[in-house]
């Protein structure tokens, strides 16, 4: 099983930050306190120094930084698999491995040419291993707020079942789709960002 950590302090501009709540494996949601409680009792008793909150990127810092990861790894696949000669008319389809191996999933004339670039361009791999993280945890965002939208109590803490159900479900969802990546025709979009569509599609 794949467990996803978001390294916060990876990102630009934030601060060394020490885990919230408890990382639980992809599959082993507990069957007591949910997810998101578990991640608000991590929270209430974390406290931060006033520097070190001044420097965490905001939600929407984040979710532009994802954005332009995604179209920085776009343009560098587009030239990459160019200069390969690679055919990129046929839907190119990536995966990450829980060893942060990059593998062709899809039917490919050429990928054994494009495992080749995606694993031994050191630089090109970390683009997408870097894409991977930001947009899953972009759209993690993403499913948070429209949860929000859906809850009727004034305290943050305080949600109900059915959404806090919900939103256990899509962080199930995401995490399966966590590093699965298509580029077809110069177009690079990834499936974390499908299950945020379709999620917010039935709002």
């Amino acid at each position: 099983m794949l467990s996803i950590n978001f390294n916060i302090s990876a990102v630009k501009g934030a601060g060394a930050l020490k885990p919230i709540a408890p990382i639980t494996p992809v599959g082993e949601f507990p069957d007591t306190l949910s997810t998101s409680k578990k991640i608000a009792e991590g929270l209430r008793s974390f406290q931060l120094q006033s520097d070190e909150m001044a420097s965490l990127p905001t939600p929407e810092e984040l979710l532009q930084d994802a954005d332009e990861a995604k179209r920085d790894l776009e343009e560098k696949l587009a030239v990459a698999f160019s200069q390969a000669g690679v055919d990129t008319t046929t839907p190119i389809t990536i995966s990450v491995s829980g060893e942060g191996e990059v593998s062709v999933t899809s039917p490919h004339p050429d990928t054994t040419q494009i495992e080749n670039i995606l694993n031994e361009n050191g630089a090109l791999k970390a683009d997408v291993l870097d894409t991977a993280e930001k947009t899953s945890l972009a759209s993690m965002i993403k499913i948070g707020d429209e949860e929000k939208k859906g809850g009727q109590e004034q305290n943050p803490y305080a949600v109900p079942l059915e959404v806090e159900l919900a939103l256990e479900q899509k962080q199930r969802d995401i995490a399966q789709a966590f590093g699965k990546m298509s580029f077809n025709g110069g177009t690079l979009s990834t499936a974390v960002e499908a299950v945020t569509a379709d999620f917010s599609g039935r709002r």
